[in-house]
């Protein structure tokens, strides 16, 4: 029974390390490296793609800590990973780079697995690593054109808000030339009916109660037909103003504005000041300011630039 009993451990024994055989020729054909380390960290089992990626023949590895394979600022947030294990959280991964054999610079991920005890404390851990050195690379380059494109609305932006700026001021230029350029035509206008009204109109009058010849009174016809003409484009933008005025009122009017009294405008239009009186009396009515305390004068003021 004792020589049954030795010849069933020594198959078994066999078995077993077949079946490692076996289990280490599968596992070293694998490209990503595969390993384990116990709870202090030391590695006990691992593949040849550890070997290549850290660089080290397994006589080195045997037994080293892992974390002495990783940067000091690696080995910190592989350790913090490591902590984060428990009974309830077994997995997690950890990201780091490598320097390869021929000097590239690779970036593995490793997928981190706690082995429990009985009490639900790790009591080894397992490590399989992956390359990710592609996928990173194009992270880098999403981030590096992510940048690149915000760099660029931002001159876009800064752009138009230059351009829309340039074209308030040059907006704003315009319509103070535009506003100059009315008020100057107005003033032309203005000017052109306040003398011809003002200055000549009233002597054309005298001259002609002053004439007896026919011919002489026939060119003054001619004379006041011209002027006549002149203003009429001027007097139909100041009849627009003053709608309900017949022309002899606005003309009234414009003598009110300059200041002149009723004599004197009777006077320089040879008509009676009761006449004048009238008018004024219409103007103000026609302007809703009859029976008020309101000066006619100052009240026409503000049309002048009509």
């Amino acid at each position: 029974a004792t020589i049954d009993i030795a010849l069933h451990n020594s198959r078994l024994a066999r078995q077993l390390r077949e079946s490692e055989v076996r289990y280490r020729a599968i596992v070293d054909q694998v490209e990503d490296p595969i390993c384990r380390f116990d709870a202090d960290l030391r590695l006990r089992f691992f593949n040849d793609a550890t070997c290549r990626i850290f660089k080290r023949s397994p006589a080195e590895l045997e037994g080293a800590l892992f974390s002495e394979l990783l940067s000091a600022d690696q080995a910190a947030s592989f350790e913090r990973c490591l902590a984060g294990l428990d009974s309830e959280r077994q997995g997690g991964l950890f990201e780091h780079a490598v320097e390869t054999a021929s000097g590239e610079r690779c970036w593995l991920q490793w997928s981190l697995r706690g082995l429990m005890d009985e009490n639900g404390r790790p009591a080894e851990y397992q490590a399989v690593g992956r390359d990710i050195t592609v996928r990173m690379g194009i992270e880098a380059t999403l981030r590096k054109r992510s940048r690149a494109l915000e760099q660029q609305c931002e001159a876009d932006r800064r752009e138009l808000a230059e351009k829309t700026a340039l074209l308030a001021e040059l907006e704003t230029t315009l319509k103070v030339i535009l506003r100059h350029k009315e008020a100057d035509r107005d003033s032309v206008q203005q000017s052109v009916i306040s003398n011809v009204q003002g200055l000549i109109l009233p002597f054309v009058e005298r001259v002609r109660n002053c004439l007896a010849d026919p011919s002489g009174l026939a060119y003054l016809e001619v004379v006041e037909a011209g002027l006549a003409d002149i203003v009429s484009p001027f007097m139909r933008r100041m009849a627009a103003t003053f709608a309900n005025l017949t022309p002899a009122e606005i003309r009234v009017s414009h003598f009110i504005r300059q200041g002149h009294t009723t004599k004197e405008i009777a006077e320089l239009i040879n008509l009676s000041t009761r006449t004048i009186e009238a008018y004024r009396n219409s103007i103000r009515k026609k302007m809703g300011i009859a029976n008020r305390k309101v000066n006619l004068r100052s009240y026409l003021q503000p049309f002048e630039e009509f």
